[in-house]
């Protein structure tokens, strides 16, 4: 009989060895499922924040590519018409010079430069900000 007996130890000891392992095997399932899981995670957090970025670059191209020129029209206009008014105002019919330093070709040259590096830069910061 305490033969049967040790058996039965023996048999029982061996029953919760094998149950401790699944489980701890279990566990080691359950933790790497959580970490690929997680990483999954980042991947697609870090796969829309360069979608996002992507979006943002080529919005940026396109709106400095029309800053440029709206910006070289509106500084050209602008300037040209300030080149107009400071022509008229420094004419002087005792000068040999009739036309001013500043005069409507420089306003339209300095303008249409200005406007178009200013629009370049509006152009991008506007483009950065799309979502």
């Amino acid at each position: 009989m305490p033969e049967l007996q040790t058996f039965l130890r023996e048999a029982w000891a061996a029953t919760e060895r094998q149950k401790a392992m699944e489980a701890a095997a279990a566990e080691r399932r359950k933790a790497m499922e959580a970490a690929a899981v997680e990483r999954q995670k980042a991947m697609a957090a870090a796969a829309a924040a360069e979608a996002q970025r992507l979006r943002r670059n080529a919005a940026s191209a396109e709106n400095a590519l029309g800053g440029v020129f709206l910006g070289a029209v509106i500084g050209g206009i602008v300037l040209g018409f300030s080149g107009c008014v400071s022509c008229a105002a420094h004419m002087d019919p005792s000068r040999s010079q009739m036309i001013s330093d500043f005069n409507l070709f420089n306003g339209l040259l300095y303008g249409a430069i200005v406007g178009a590096v200013i629009g370049i830069i509006v152009g991008i910061i506007i483009g950065q900000t799309k979502d």
